[in-house]
């Protein structure tokens, strides 16, 4: 008996392992830790990592000098996941909601630059470009609506990704919401409500 996967499933899974690839591309780690949202998952995972070792009583642990080394480099990721969440807390965050297609995963508005999360995830589209609006609801008005500033081509429809605000975008916490609007489709692809945590 042959069995076969749901369709969607298996475009779920493609966009995960794409995600995984694309978002890494053409960025290094040092960068990568500018974005708030990467950096408390990326420190939070090296703390767990670097605990494990003392839980596990590593051999590694019996060499005072190593043992030395891990201790500090568990404090300095502790710091940076610390600093990554007080960033956070200084910025406006949300979560993307579906509208027209599948989109998932956080995003930050922190000073004059977007932020979204390594688990930000969206169906290709042929011109996604990432806009924000003083609209709360993107529904709820014709968009794009003359005060929705155009952030651009969206770099990527998967994972970490970081985009700095044009000069002209205007006054960055008078904005309420990040869209995924397609200018070829003309839809919305998805939208996050953005709020001071």
């Amino acid at each position: 008996m042959r069995k076969t996967f749901p369709l969607i499933g298996i475009t779920t899974v493609s966009m995960i392992l794409a995600g995984c690839s694309q978002s890494v591309q053409g960025n290094t780690l040092e960068s990568l830790l500018r974005n708030p949202l990467f950096a408390e998952q990326y420190s939070e995972q090296m703390v767990d990592t670097l605990t494990e070792l003392e839980i596990n009583q590593d051999v590694l642990l019996q060499n005072e000098s190593k043992k030395k080394e891990v201790l500090g480099l568990k404090n300095q990721w502790l710091d940076t996941a610390r600093n990554a969440r007080k960033d956070q807390r200084e910025g406006l965050l949300g979560g993307f909601v579906p509208v027209h297609a599948f989109i998932e995963g956080e995003v930050l508005l922190s000073g004059r630059t977007v932020h979204l999360s390594p688990q930000f995830v969206s169906v290709p589209g042929p011109s996604l470009h990432l806009y924000l609006t003083p609209a709360v609801d993107p529904r709820d008005v014709k968009f794009p609506d003359p005060s929705a500033a155009d952030l651009g081509v969206l770099p990527s429809p998967y994972g970490t990704q970081s985009i700095e605000l044009p000069a002209d975008a205007g006054e960055a916490l008078l904005f309420r919401s990040v869209v995924l609007w397609d200018t070829t489709l003309e839809k919305i692809y998805g939208f996050a409500q953005l709020s001071p945590q």
